[in-house]
């Protein structure tokens, strides 16, 4: 799974990090909305990949659980 996030496999990303939306708009606008709608937002993202999306929401405090079946891209979300 590795190669697959950086680049080494047919098919994969070149750089999952710079071929990712941090935050695109339609994301960070949903968690502004639910952010000012519930006192302690949580997140669940099924495929979560290095965390990138979730690392949006943890800035806004919220409790951020993700599931991602490479270890690879799992150790990188964990470390974020």
């Amino acid at each position: 799974y590795e190669d697959w996030f950086e680049g080494g496999e047919h098919g994969g990303y070149g750089s999952y990090d710079a071929q990712t939306d941090s935050a695109p708009f339609w994301l960070a606008a949903l968690i502004e909305q639910i952010d000012s709608e519930r006192p302690s937002p949580s997140i669940l993202e099924i495929g979560c990949a290095y965390g990138t999306h979730l690392e949006l929401a943890q800035a806004r405090g919220w409790q951020c659980f993700g599931v991602e079946p490479s270890k690879h891209a799992r150790d990188v979300a964990i470390e974020r």
